[in-house]
């Protein structure tokens, strides 16, 4: 609950509701188990082969394979959208935001991942490149962050919106190409908004990715984390909180300490599970 008039707001009050049975008992068996909307995008071959990545596209495929094993245990269906390499055009891209916008309900779970290049135009607009992206004409072959922007804030289930496209110098070469990242997506949280974030790395630092890993750095920790590695309290239940802790020390062993992930969650959000083992 937030109160709010024309000059300010008040801090969020979460207040937890309990549905229970006649009798006054509780059976969390009968709790409506919500579906999970995932929209994944990984571009490793571009159009434009000096723009080329090794393990994006693995990147994208692996989150879906994670989490379809959720289906009939924290969720009652897992319905996903992939799109990788040539599959991941502007057009196939904004569909896929345009799919999400109209499945997911407030019900439910709805993730976002992307891996691949990002880049800033000379008037500071942001933008990920798809496959047939040119980033010598962004606005015409690029998808605006203010598209993913626009899609998660008007989503009304629970959203994660994953995002390892990171700062190099260019777009060339087997890093994640973007200039600063961090106030774009920090435009994206706010204290009414529904949307946790997940990047790869802070500021200007570099997204890595190895053939060793088989992933970038990144995912790596995602997914050994959503595996199991990140249940630290043993309960068998792996929550955000948790999975926010593995992944940023596991990136960090990664990558030496060259890479720093960030979580930002919003105020008024609970703690909530993702996988159940």
């Amino acid at each position: 609950v937030i109160a709010s008039n024309q000059f300010t707001q008040s801090e969020p009050e979460i207040i937890h509701v309990t549905k229970e049975k006649e009798g006054g008992s509780t059976d969390e068996d009968d709790a409506y188990k919500p579906n999970l909307y995932i929209l994944s995008i990984g571009i490793s071959d571009y159009k434009n082969p000096d723009y080329r990545l090794d393990v994006a596209h693995k990147d994208a495929e692996t989150i879906i394979k994670v989490f379809n094993k959720q289906k009939g245990i924290l969720f009652k269906d897992v319905k996903s959208r992939l799109l990788t390499n040539r599959d991941a055009t502007r057009g196939e891209i904004l569909d896929g935001l345009d799919w999400i916008l109209k499945e997911s309900t407030q019900r439910d779970m709805t993730i976002i991942f992307v891996a691949g290049h990002g880049i800033q135009d000379e008037r500071k607009n942001y933008y990920f490149l798809p496959y047939d992206g040119e980033t010598a004409n962004l606005r015409s072959t690029g998808v605006k962050w203010f598209d993913f922007q626009e899609t998660v804030t008007g989503l009304p289930s629970k959203v994660i919106l994953m995002v390892d496209t990171c700062h190099s110098a260019g777009v060339t070469g087997k890093r994640r190409g973007v200039t600063d990242m961090t106030n774009v997506l920090r435009d994206l949280v706010g204290t009414e908004s529904g949307v946790v974030i997940m990047t790869a790395s802070t500021g200007k630092e570099e997204s890595q990715e190895r053939p060793e890993w088989g992933h970038g750095a990144f995912t790596k920790a995602l997914i050994d984390g959503l595996d199991g590695n990140a249940d630290f309290n043993k309960d068998r239940v792996i929550d955000i909180k948790e999975l926010d802790l593995y992944v940023t020390n596991r990136v960090k062993d990664l990558t030496g300490g060259a890479q720093h992930p960030t979580t930002e969650i919003p105020k008024t959000m609970p703690n909530f599970p993702l996988v159940f083992q």
